[in-house]
């Protein structure tokens, strides 16, 4: 086995240990693709007393500025220093690829292959530290027979989950995936044809709940008219905006509780913004008298209870201010929401 140099040996003394000059060495590593009629190199004298190195022609190499030293040769001709290099030629032999990859941060990519037949890819990076290593598949293997190209499309093309079916529903796209009940349902057939039946009842679930603020929508229309889902002229005060709302219809009882359920009126951001927004419909809840009934308490000591108020010795926790003073509506849009957000950061692709 031929000795290793490393740093702090010259290359004469190289060149004059193993016996041979280092334009014998660098023919002996002239790329596969180099024609055989090719000017040779210019021999180069042993270094010596009195006498100094001809020059020589540079080597072709894909590593740009990275010479082929002395060193670099007995590491198998990859190009590049250090002992993670020289340990793999040592250990694989048989340097099947090697090439240049400036999309990975300008790291080589050598493949190797062992005496018993087993192949992997080892990235280096400049300085020839080995950064990460995988073994090849079969199908990788037969790729080496082609060319890199052949290669790298064999590796995108190996599974790495479970295969698409041909012919399936494509996945929506985001600006679609934000349309209510469609971008849902869509993902929901594309999930099911894909193999992921979990994410499909996921996304089944999402394109139900995108319905319900809709039909809120439209039962609120249908009760109040479209002129009194938003008030627009007159006073704009709690007083004011509360007998309106019950001459539009809004109150389904006499004396019913009215919930500011998204900003609250009496609070830092209520008090900042217009008294037009803060108090619009939209922005408060008709305490339904049903659930004040479920609970055991009149509508009032219901909504003294949204807002963190003892009755009857008993309070509402935080959960259950959230949930019973929010709107069913709105509930459905977090849900729908909160889906979206979830199959885009962890659903299947």
């Amino acid at each position: 086995m031929p000795k290793v140099m490393f740093s702090g040996q010259g290359h004469a003394d190289t060149a004059r240990r193993n016996g041979r000059t280092i334009a014998q060495d660098a023919n002996r590593l002239t790329p596969p693709g180099r024609a055989s009629n090719a000017p040779p190199t210019r021999p180069a004298t042993a270094v010596g007393a009195g006498s100094h190195p001809a020059p020589r022609r540079p080597m072709p190499s894909p590593l740009p500025r990275i010479a082929i030293s002395p060193q670099a040769q007995q590491q198998g001709g990859i190009g590049l220093p250090g002992t993670d290099v020289y340990a793999d030629a040592q250990r694989y032999r048989n340097l099947v690829t090697r090439r240049y990859s400036p999309s990975d941060g300008g790291v080589t990519i050598a493949t190797w292959r062992a005496p018993d037949g087993s192949s992997v890819e080892t990235a280096y990076n400049r300085q020839g530290r080995r950064i990460r290593t995988q073994a090849l598949t079969p199908q990788l293997q037969r790729a080496q027979a082609g060319t890199l190209a052949t290669l790298a499309t064999a590796r995108r093309a190996t599974p790495t989950g479970p295969p698409a079916s041909e012919g399936a529903t494509p996945a929506p796209g985001f600006v679609e995936g934000l349309i209510p009940v469609w971008g849902s349902g869509k993902q929901a057939v594309h999930d099911f044809e894909t193999g992921h039946p979990y994410w499909g009842a996921l996304n089944t679930a999402m394109a139900v709940t995108d319905i319900i603020p809709g039909a809120a929508l439209a039962k609120d229309a249908a009760k109040v008219g479209v002129k009194g889902l938003v008030k627009l002229a007159g006073s704009h005060t709690w007083g004011a905006t509360r007998s309106w709302m019950g001459r539009r219809g809004w109150a389904d009882y006499a004396r019913q509780p009215f919930h500011h359920w998204l900003v609250r009126q009496n609070g830092w951001l209520g008090k900042r913004l217009p008294k037009a927004i803060v108090n619009q419909p939209a922005m408060v809840y008709p305490l339904p008298m049903n659930v004040a009934k479920r609970l055991k308490v009149s509508p009032q000591q219901f909504h003294d209870r949204i807002h963190g108020h003892r009755v009857d010795g008993r309070r509402f926790n935080p959960a259950e201010r959230l949930w019973y003073g929010t709107p069913p509506a709105a509930r459905a849009g977090a849900v729908s929401v909160g889906g979206r957000a979830a199959n885009r950061a962890i659903g299947p692709q």
